[in-house]
Protein backbone atom coordinates (compact mmCIF):
# COMPACT_ATOMS: atom_id res chain seq x y z
CA UNK A 1 0.00 0.00 0.00
CA UNK A 2 1.35 3.39 -0.99
CA UNK A 3 1.94 5.96 1.71
CA UNK A 4 -0.13 9.16 1.73
CA UNK A 5 2.87 11.08 0.36
CA UNK A 6 3.29 8.57 -2.50
CA UNK A 7 -0.45 8.81 -3.25
CA UNK A 8 -0.12 12.60 -3.43
CA UNK A 9 2.89 12.31 -5.77
CA UNK A 10 0.87 10.04 -8.08
CA UNK A 11 -2.09 12.42 -8.05
CA UNK A 12 0.16 15.36 -9.01
CA UNK A 13 1.43 13.36 -11.99
CA UNK A 14 -2.12 12.46 -13.05
CA UNK A 15 -3.22 16.10 -12.76
CA UNK A 16 -0.28 17.31 -14.87
CA UNK A 17 -1.18 14.83 -17.62
CA UNK A 18 -4.94 15.47 -17.41
CA UNK A 19 -4.37 19.23 -17.56
CA UNK A 20 -1.68 19.16 -20.25
CA UNK A 21 -2.95 16.41 -22.56
CA UNK A 22 0.28 16.62 -24.61
CA UNK A 23 3.98 17.38 -24.18
CA UNK A 24 4.53 21.13 -24.20
CA UNK A 25 7.93 20.61 -25.82
CA UNK A 26 7.27 18.22 -28.74
CA UNK A 27 3.47 17.93 -28.83
CA UNK A 28 3.17 14.16 -28.46
CA UNK A 29 0.44 12.61 -26.33
CA UNK A 30 2.47 9.47 -25.64
CA UNK A 31 4.28 8.68 -22.36
CA UNK A 32 3.24 11.84 -20.56
CA UNK A 33 4.62 12.82 -17.15
CA UNK A 34 4.62 15.79 -14.84
CA UNK A 35 7.79 17.87 -14.50
CA UNK A 36 8.37 20.15 -11.51
CA UNK A 37 9.50 23.43 -13.04
CA UNK A 38 11.52 24.58 -10.02
CA UNK A 39 12.40 21.18 -8.55
CA UNK A 40 10.69 18.81 -6.14
CA UNK A 41 10.78 21.06 -3.09
CA UNK A 42 9.02 19.97 0.09
CA UNK A 43 6.56 22.83 0.03
CA UNK A 44 5.86 22.92 -3.71
CA UNK A 45 6.07 19.24 -4.64
CA UNK A 46 2.28 18.92 -4.47
CA UNK A 47 1.49 22.38 -5.86
CA UNK A 48 0.12 21.54 -9.28
CA UNK A 49 0.69 25.08 -10.55
CA UNK A 50 4.44 24.36 -10.51
CA UNK A 51 4.15 21.19 -12.64
CA UNK A 52 4.10 21.02 -16.45
CA UNK A 53 3.33 18.15 -18.83
CA UNK A 54 6.18 16.54 -20.78
CA UNK A 55 6.63 13.21 -22.54
CA UNK A 56 9.21 10.85 -21.04
CA UNK A 57 11.73 11.72 -23.79
CA UNK A 58 11.50 15.48 -23.23
CA UNK A 59 11.38 14.96 -19.46
CA UNK A 60 14.18 12.47 -18.84
CA UNK A 61 15.94 10.82 -21.76
CA UNK A 62 16.26 13.06 -24.83
CA UNK A 63 19.36 15.14 -25.55
CA UNK A 64 17.57 18.36 -24.54
CA UNK A 65 15.45 16.74 -21.83
CA UNK A 66 14.64 18.65 -18.67
CA UNK A 67 16.75 16.31 -16.51
CA UNK A 68 19.46 15.63 -19.09
CA UNK A 69 20.15 19.27 -20.03
CA UNK A 70 18.51 21.38 -17.31
CA UNK A 71 20.13 24.70 -18.30
CA UNK A 72 19.09 24.36 -21.94
CA UNK A 73 15.61 23.23 -20.92
CA UNK A 74 15.22 26.15 -18.53
CA UNK A 75 16.29 28.63 -21.22
CA UNK A 76 13.79 27.11 -23.66
CA UNK A 77 10.98 27.08 -21.07
CA UNK A 78 11.62 30.67 -19.97
CA UNK A 79 11.35 31.70 -23.63
CA UNK A 80 8.02 29.87 -23.90
CA UNK A 81 6.59 31.12 -20.62
CA UNK A 82 8.82 33.87 -19.22
CA UNK A 83 6.96 34.45 -15.96
CA UNK A 84 6.10 30.91 -14.88
CA UNK A 85 9.60 29.81 -13.82
CA UNK A 86 10.03 32.98 -11.73
CA UNK A 87 6.59 32.45 -10.16
CA UNK A 88 7.52 28.87 -9.23
CA UNK A 89 10.78 30.01 -7.65
CA UNK A 90 8.93 32.72 -5.74
CA UNK A 91 6.46 30.16 -4.34
CA UNK A 92 9.38 27.92 -3.38
CA UNK A 93 11.09 30.80 -1.56
CA UNK A 94 7.97 31.66 0.46
CA UNK A 95 7.43 28.19 1.87
CA UNK A 96 7.43 27.94 5.63
CA UNK A 97 8.91 24.66 6.73
CA UNK A 98 6.74 22.52 8.92
CA UNK A 99 4.71 19.39 8.83
CA UNK A 100 2.48 18.61 5.88
CA UNK A 101 -0.96 17.09 6.41
CA UNK A 102 -1.01 14.64 3.51
CA UNK A 103 -4.68 13.79 4.17
CA UNK A 104 -5.60 17.38 3.34
CA UNK A 105 -3.19 17.51 0.39
CA UNK A 106 -4.57 14.24 -1.01
CA UNK A 107 -8.18 15.44 -0.68
CA UNK A 108 -7.34 18.68 -2.51
CA UNK A 109 -5.47 16.83 -5.28
CA UNK A 110 -8.35 14.36 -5.72
CA UNK A 111 -10.77 17.29 -6.07
CA UNK A 112 -8.52 18.92 -8.69
CA UNK A 113 -8.27 15.68 -10.66
CA UNK A 114 -12.02 15.08 -10.48
CA UNK A 115 -12.66 18.61 -11.80
CA UNK A 116 -10.25 18.04 -14.70
CA UNK A 117 -11.78 14.68 -15.57
CA UNK A 118 -15.25 16.22 -15.52
CA UNK A 119 -14.38 18.81 -18.19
Amino acid sequence: MATLKEQCNTLVQKIAVARGKWCIRCGTSWGLEGHHVAGRHKGTIHDTSTVICLCSKCHRTGPLAAHHSPKQFRAWYEGLNPNHFAECLEKKAKIIYGSIDYCIVRADLKAQLKALEGE
